[in-house]
């Protein structure tokens, strides 16, 4: 290696002369530097004006180098078109949606076109007066705002696209997708009310010995049916008819009638609020409201549906204005998504009278998670609400049995589980709305047949004969053959003990045997009462069983807009 001869250099003194330096230096010819580079310190310490650094013209020398990114890049010299992709969700009103252009290039360009594919009923309009309509030219950086504008009539499915092609070469297309709705607009004769038919999906797999591995498939969000007849007279059939001609196997915002409330004061013309009830009704933030009259229009009713932002106690916040004017009393629905069947028939009583009945499926149930149950046994919940007795409550005994039989001979049967699995069907009451959303609550708790729970048998099947003092874990009650049948198996072993004031307690039965005297069997129960009761003072003494749903279906028939009849089948598993 070479060796180069050198001084070591006194380091750099801001403001002063390096006394290192020759000064024949100052001889040569010095070029300026194109730039200079001023430095705070330089200028306090020298406490003169910056001078400008000069070197040799024989010093220099090539360098290769590359240009620096920046940001420039990054976001210049393209076009923007903001949004991309518009949603608009269910057009239930008319919409309006702002789509900006923007011009990112530092040169002017120009617009030569728009494409517009599949856009009926939608419109684009460009900004300006008169309207900046292709070909137009955007200078440089300039923004452009156009609006488009969703009609609620055309197709049932939106799914349209407009491309911009540019004269620097860019094509930018942007989509828009979306469903129209059309409200169903012939309420439900209350004469045969209206039926809600609420589902779920479960995989339920049982062993031989009955024990059961259960599956929700569908979680926590349910499948429904609404079922009614509506009376059609005058214009409302021709009505019907081109509704049903146009528009049966689309999508229709349906009126969850049974939950109707009223207009406490007038809505106006692009309110965004509204003022009714709101308690224990299907209204929720991202869901539908549908508001009518009965006012008919070309023999239907003026309705209007919208999409709700928010629900607050006695008002509705809507995420659109309204369209119409809305009078007090007029009715505030909840709706939901629902199709048709493929086939729909219309009876036609008279040639001006009628009768139409249908079933709705309903689309894009909102997932909800039901609030924890209020009383719980053994880490299960208990069903404490009575059925109603209008009708026999019939029971169903059945076994899972292996049979073998050739045809000939002896027959072997055998027991494989050892224990019958009981089916009942239970009617319920709901006299409010507060007991329907309650209901509700306890079917989605329930996922179907998935999540079982404690449902007492609600018959006079043990009749005490003996009082039970306060710390006694003994009840004697009349002979029924408990000790020899049941003794200790799945499915008797756990007891509600109803007082007459509505004191109720669950217990589990240790044993069961014969007492001393005849016509008496004793039952051990693991836990005293805690006070003392005389045999005149029970209610009830019947059997807790461990069920799930029969199915995964149960039914509410809506008989007023207020009271329902829920109908729903449980039958035994192992606990």
């Amino acid at each position: 290696m070479a060796g180069i001869n050198g001084q070591m250099l006194l380091g750099f003194l801001w403001g002063a002369e390096n006394p290192f330096l020759s000064a024949d230096l100052g001889a040569l010819e010095p070029p300026e530097y194109p730039w200079g580079v001023f430095d705070s310190r330089d200028y306090d310490l020298s406490g003169a004006s910056y001078a400008w650094w000069r070197m040799a013209a024989s010093t220099n020398w090539a360098v290769a180098g590359a240009v620096l990114p920046t940001f420039f890049e990054d976001f210049y010299n393209r076009i923007y078109i903001t949004p991309r992709h518009v949603a608009l969700g269910n057009v239930l009103s008319e919409q309006a949606v702002e789509i900006e252009v923007w011009n990112a290039w530092t040169v002017p360009q120009t617009l030569l076109e728009i494409e517009e594919h599949e856009t009926e009923a939608l419109t684009l309009t460009a900004p300006g007066s008169p309207p900046q309509d292709p070909p137009t030219t955007l200078r440089p950086l300039e923004d452009r705002i156009y609006l488009l504008n969703a009609a609620t009539s055309g197709p049932s499915v939106i799914d349209a696209s407009y491309t911009w092609n540019w004269s620097s070469g860019e094509t930018i297309t942007v989509t828009v997708t979306g469903a129209r709705v059309v409200v169903w607009p012939f309420r439900p004769n209350w004469r045969h009310g209206v039926l809600e038919r609420i589902s779920f999906t479960t995989d339920v797999q049982v062993a031989d010995d009955d024990t059961e591995l259960r599956s929700s498939l569908s979680g926590d969000t349910w499948r429904r049916h609404i079922e009614f007849s509506a009376t059609l007279s005058g214009d409302q059939f021709a009505a019907a008819d081109a509704l049903l001609w146009g528009w049966q196997s689309q999508v229709y915002g349906l009126p969850v009638w049974w939950d109707v409330s009223r207009l406490v004061t007038p809505a106006a013309v692009g309110a965004l609020t509204l003022a009714c009830d709101t308690a224990d009704r299907e209204f929720h933030p991202g869901g539908l409201v549908i508001l009518t009259t009965g006012d008919q229009r070309h023999g239907t009713p003026l309705s209007e549906a919208g999409e709700i932002e928010e629900v607050l106690p006695g008002e509705l916040v809507l995420v659109r204005p309204l369209q119409h004017d809305w009078p007090a009393g007029s009715a505030v629905c909840p709706g939901v998504l629902a199709r048709l069947p493929d086939r729909q028939s219309v009876g036609r009583i008279t040639a001006g009278a009628g009768e139409l009945s249908v079933t709705f499926a309903t689309e894009d149930e909102p997932e909800i998670t039901p609030p924890a149950p209020l009383v719980t046994y053994q880490g299960a919940e208990v069903d404490l609400r009575r059925p109603l007795r209008n009708r026999s409550v019939d029971a169903s005994y059945s076994r899972r049995v292996g049979r073998l039989d050739g045809g000939f001979g002896p027959v072997v049967v055998d027991d494989l589980s050892g224990l019958p699995q009981v089916l009942r069907q239970h009617d319920y009451r709901l006299r409010t709305r507060a007991d329907q959303r309650e209901w509700k609550d306890w079917l989605r708790r329930r996922r179907g047949q998935q999540v079982s729970q404690w449902t007492p048998t609600w018959q006079t099947e043990l009749r005490p004969v003996a009082n039970i003092p306060a710390g006694g874990t003994v009840l004697a009650i009349a002979a029924i053959g408990a000790a020899s049948y049941f003794g200790n198996q799945v499915g008797r072993r756990h007891l509600l003990l109803e007082h007459r004031d509505g004191t109720q307690w669950l217990r589990e039965v240790v044993s069961i045997g014969v007492g001393a005297e005849p016509g008496v069997e004793h039952v051990m129960i693991d836990d005293p009462l805690g006070v003392e009761v005389a045999v005149g003072d029970w209610k009830r003494v019947c059997w807790l069983e461990r069920v799930r749903l029969a199915g995964d279906a149960a039914e509410i028939h809506h008989q007023t807009a207020e009271v329902a009849q829920a109908t729903v089948g449980v039958r035994t598993v192992r606990a």
